[in-house]
C-alpha cells in the first residue's frame, strides 16, 4: 500500500488541480447531505470531521516541495492516501442520507463509519 500511496503523490504532483477537483466533489456531497430533512447535529459533527481531514490533506500536499526529504514523504504518504479514500467514502455515505428512502439507517451507517475510520 505504500507504493500505491506514493503513486498518489506522483499523480498529484503532475496534475495538482486534481486534488482541488476531488475536494470540490466531496464538498458538494457534504452540502447535499446538509440539505436533508434528516440532517442532525451528529451528522454535522461527522461532516465537519470529513472536511477537517480533507483540509489537512490539502494543506499537507501543498506543504510538500521538491526539497522535502523523501523519507518524510514516504512517512506521510499512507496516511494522506487513507485520508483521501476514507473522506470520499464518508462523503458518499453522508450524501446517501439525503437520497435514501430510509435516511435514519443511512445516517447511522455514515456516523458509525466516520467515527470508526475517518481520522
Amino acid at each position: 500500500t505504500n507504493v500505491l500511496s506514493l503513486d498518489v503523490f506522483r499523480v498529484l504532483n503532475k496534475t495538482p488541480e486534481v486534488l482541488d477537483i476531488f475536494y470540490e466533489e466531496i464538498t458538494q456531497r457534504l452540502e447535499t447531505s446538509k440539505n436533508s430533512k434528516s440532517f442532525t447535529a451528529q451528522l454535522q459533527l461527522a461532516s465537519d470531521k470529513v472536511r477537517r481531514v480533507m483540509d489537512s490533506a490539502r494543506s499537507l500536499f501543498r506543504s510538500i516541495t521538491p526539497q522535502t526529504p523523501k523519507e518524510h514523504v514516504e512517512l506521510v504518504a499512507r496516511d494522506f492516501s487513507y485520508g483521501l479514500a476514507t473522506s470520499f467514502a464518508a462523503s458518499l455515505l453522508l450524501e446517501e442520507v439525503a437520497l435514501s428512502p430510509v435516511p435514519d439507517t443511512a445516517a447511522s451507517v455514515a456516523i458509525i463509519f466516520i467515527n470508526e475510520y475517518v481520522r
